[in-house]
């Protein structure tokens, strides 16, 4: 044990390894502890004190002082009390950490102090987390406290109205924002979710990345970089792209590639989304909702209640149908055109190039331009009209006709075509124009990867997994593939029509 005093000056100052009693006097001191039940006080000044898990007490007295934790005890029956004492003091964890589990900083029930590991810590304004991830939960501060995490993924929550500073830095991190506060995402896709109460001063700046918030009930409009409640100041925005919000909000999104959704809340009433610039996805509630994708290659989808007002705007855009219900649409070169589900009309859109339905029996049809028709569940009938389309089988028997142009007939890898009797059946199959995708299917399930097909002609099966073979019959021409190289068919597809297929009418 040893007993170490500073002077009137700015000194550097050394405990043992045994419980030493450390007092820094005045001036800006740096105090090493060096492990051991320590008695350490910083005194007057600026100081900087390297602590131990095992010290007994650090205080920090008059200035702003810094506690930079070297040690960590977990379960332990040590009790290191930290305390800051006046000005702004700061705890620094950056030189522990809890490997790859979070490190929590949790209150103690007492105001304006929180543990972590064996240390105790109060009335210090700044809290630096470990080198691994972190969870801050610090909800009994009368002040407003700034936290840093790391590169990892961080949990922020700190207590409501003082005005808390928080920064992610890097990995994907998420934060409670109240009023006042500011948090700062850093790199990584950072969600925010903003708390109830106005926005007076707060700010959520989301860094690089792609990062969400989540709002109650208002309008929120990222490429104003705005979030406004009916009541209070508007929370500001930076480098957001993905809102989720109770229905009846406004939601209008900015030039990146927007998520915006409204699927809860007690508000009746719909929502209106509005993507403008990017690839953005629109996703409406359970009541009537206008959703507009704006510029780029939007994906919409509504159909879940409500009467629905769709437009896609500018780019190749699509309408998904809620799952469990039946669609009938149509797509029209000009204006809108009418959907039903389960034969209620629920809606128009306007400006949809491609379709995807929902999990019952639908009936989709395309238009003049390029259409991706997607029927899901059920048993469904695709007609892709003029126009090089698009056709994905999805489970159920489906009927797909491709209609005027060159089109394409794609099937999936999701066991909606594998393993099953006919699902398919092609109306109107034209060589030399259309052609028949089955890239997406694995033709050897022996091996691992996803391996292409060996056209065979009309030849029986070899033998060999991958093999593809065609029939000709009475009016139809069938498909057979064998994925495991026991001569028996594992699929098959009927095309109408007795058609003598060569290798180039598939993509294998």
């Amino acid at each position: 044990m040893a007993f170490v005093e500073g002077t009137d000056t700015d000194d550097t100052l050394d405990g043992t390894t045994s419980g030493d009693v450390i007092r820094g006097g005045l001036g800006d001191d740096v105090i090493y502890g060096k492990g051991g039940p320590d008695k350490i006080s910083g005194g007057a000044g600026n100081d900087t004190i390297y602590i131990s898990y095992d010290l007994l007490y650090a205080l920090g007295g008059g200035g702003n002082d810094r506690f930079v934790a070297e040690g960590l005890a977990l379960n332990s029956t040590y009790q290191a009390r930290v305390t800051g004492g006046a000005g702004r003091d700061e705890f620094d964890a950056t030189r522990i950490s809890a490997g790859a589990n979070y490190l929590f900083f949790t209150d103690t029930g007492a105001r304006n102090t929180f543990q972590v590991g064996s240390y105790i810590v109060d009335e210090v304004e700044i809290v630096r987390g470990g080198s691994g991830p972190n969870w801050f939960l610090l909800q009994k501060f009368d002040y407003g406290v700034t936290a840093y995490g790391a590169n990892y993924n961080d949990v922020f929550y700190l207590s409501p109205g003082g005005g808390n500073v928080s920064y992610g830095y890097g990995g994907d991190d998420t934060f409670t924002v109240w009023n006042r506060d500011k948090a700062y995402g850093g790199t990584g896709n950072d969600q925010f979710n903003i708390a109830l109460g106005g926005g007076t001063g707060t700010l959520v700046d989301g860094g690089e990345g792609v990062d969400s918030i989540t709002f109650s009930f208002g309008t929120v409009d990222l490429d104003r970089g705005l979030a406004f409640r009916p009541w209070g100041e508007p929370v500001r925005l930076i480098d957001i792209e993905n809102v989720t919000a109770h229905r009846g909000s406004r939601l209008l999104g900015n030039d990146a590639d927007n998520i915006l959704t409204t699927p809860y809340g007690s508000i009746d009433q719909g929502s209106h989304l509005d993507g403008r610039g990017g690839d953005d996805t629109l996703i409406g509630s359970d009541l009537g909702d206008t959703l507009i994708g704006g510029a780029g290659n939007d994906t919409l989808i509504g159909g879940a209640g409500g009467y629905d007002i769709m437009d896609g705007g500018t780019g190749a855009d699509t309408v998904v149908f809620m799952e469990g219900t039946q669609v009938i649409a149509t797509l029209t070169d000009t204006g809108s055109s009418k959907f039903t589900i389960d034969g209620v009309d629920r809606g128009e859109m306007k400006n949809i190039e491609n379709l995807t339905g929902g999990g019952f029996n639908d009936i989709l049809t395309g238009n003049s331009k390029a259409n991706r028709l997607e029927g899901g569940s059920g048993d469904d009938v695709m007609d892709g009209g003029r126009g090089n389309d698009t056709l994905v089988d999805g489970f159920g028997y489906d009927i797909m006709t491709g209609g005027e142009g060159s089109d394409r007939f794609m099937f999936t890898d999701n066991g909606a075509l594998v393993g099953e009797p006919i699902t398919v059946e092609i109306t109107d199959f034209e060589q030399g124009l259309d052609r028949i995708i089955l890239t997406a299917i694995d033709a050897n399930t022996l091996v691992e990867g996803n391996q292409a097909f060996r056209f065979i002609g009309e030849e029986a099966f070899h033998g060999r997994a991958g093999e593809l073979r065609f029939v000709r019959a009475d009016a139809i021409t069938l498909i057979y593939g064998d994925l495991n190289g026991d001569r028996v068919d594992d699929f098959n597809i009927q095309l109408d029509g007795v058609i003598n297929l060569v290798a180039s009418d598939f993509s294998l």
